[in-house]
C-alpha cells in the first residue's frame, strides 16, 4: 500500500445518528448524545455481511432508503494500521479476494489505499474493535474505561464523544491494550480510526 502519511488511508463508509448516553457510562465524561459507529451502541443500517460499506455510494442509497436522517461517515486509518488491518484480514482467512460479487471488500478497499478525501469535515478519532472479516464493530465505549481514561490519562472526550486528536486514542488503545486477562476488552482487532463527515451529495 502507498499513501500520505498526513492524510489516513479510506476503509469504508458508515451510516451514524448520535446515541443518547448509556446508564453504564460516565455522566461526567460521556456527553449526550455522542457519535459512535460501534453497531453496539448505534442500529442504523449496515450491509449484509459487513460492519461497514465498502463503496460511498452504497452507503448514500442505503441512507436514501432506510435511514434519511443519518450522518455518512468516511472510516479512515493511519498507514501503517491500514497495513496491519489489510494483513490480519488475509492471513485469518477473512478473505481471499479484493472483491465480492461486484463490490470491494473491506480488503479490497484497504489494498486500494485511497486516501480519505480532504472534503468532509473532521469529527474525530475513535478507538474500536473489529470482530472476524469487519462483521461487528465495538467501541472502548462499551466497556466502561471511560472514567479511568479520563483520570490516568487525562484525555478528554469532545463535544460528540470522540476523542480529539491521534495522539489521545493511540493513548487510549495502550492503555486497552495494557489491561489483565479480567479486564481486557472484547477479544477483536482493536485500532483507532478517525471518523469524517460527508455532506450529502459532496463529491
Amino acid at each position: 500500500m502507498t499513501a500520505d502519511a498526513e492524510r489516513d488511508v479510506l476503509a469504508g463508509h458508515v451510516l451514524c445518528l448520535p446515541v443518547p448516553r448509556t446508564s453504564w457510562m460516565d455522566a461526567g465524561v460521556v456527553p449526550t448524545p455522542f457519535v459512535t459507529i460501534s453497531d453496539c451502541l448505534d442500529d442504523t443500517p449496515r450491509p449484509e455481511f459487513w460492519a461497514w460499506y465498502t463503496t460511498r455510494g452504497a452507503a448514500e442509497r442505503a441512507r436514501v432508503e432506510r435511514c434519511p436522517d443519518a450522518r455518512l461517515l468516511a472510516v479512515g486509518l493511519r498507514v501503517a494500521d491500514a497495513c496491519e488491518l489489510a494483513d490480519h484480514l488475509r492471513e485469518s482467512g477473512a478473505y481471499e479476494h479484493a472483491t465480492w460479487n461486484g463490490e470491494p471488500t473491506p480488503y479490497g478497499v484497504l489494498a486500494a489505499a485511497e486516501p480519505v478525501p480532504p472534503a468532509g469535515r473532521g469529527l474525530g478519532f475513535d478507538v474500536v474493535g473489529l470482530e472476524w472479516a469487519v462483521s461487528s464493530i465495538h467501541s472502548w465505549l462499551c466497556h466502561s474505561y471511560e472514567t479511568e481514561v479520563r483520570h490516568e490519562l487525562g484525555v478528554r472526550l469532545n463535544s460528540l464523544g470522540l476523542l480529539e486528536t491521534h495522539e489521545d486514542a493511540s493513548a487510549v488503545l495502550a492503555h486497552l491494550d495494557g489491561q489483565p486477562p479480567e479486564n481486557a476488552p472484547e477479544d477483536a482487532f482493536w485500532t483507532v480510526v478517525s471518523l469524517t463527515e460527508w455532506e450529502p451529495g459532496a463529491s
